[in-house]
């Protein structure tokens, strides 16, 4: 029986530090919030230029590998 939802798919409003995590009260983003599960980005040209900036190095393959 699965236990929690299967993907997180945040909303095309929401913030860089929704995605990254911090601010003020230093909460998890959705980067951490999707650890073993789906990161969808639904309808991902509305999305915030800034916040698509901030996964740059997340997403980021290491060419050393």
């Amino acid at each position: 029986m699965v236990q929690y939802h299967p993907f997180r798919s945040p909303y095309h409003t929401v913030t860089k530090a929704g995605i990254i995590g911090g601010g003020s009260d230093l909460r998890p983003g959705e980067l951490s919030r999707s650890n073993y599960v789906v990161l969808l980005f639904d309808e991902l040209p509305k999305f915030c230029r800034e916040v698509l900036e901030c996964l740059r190095q997340p997403l980021r393959i290491d060419d050393h590998l």
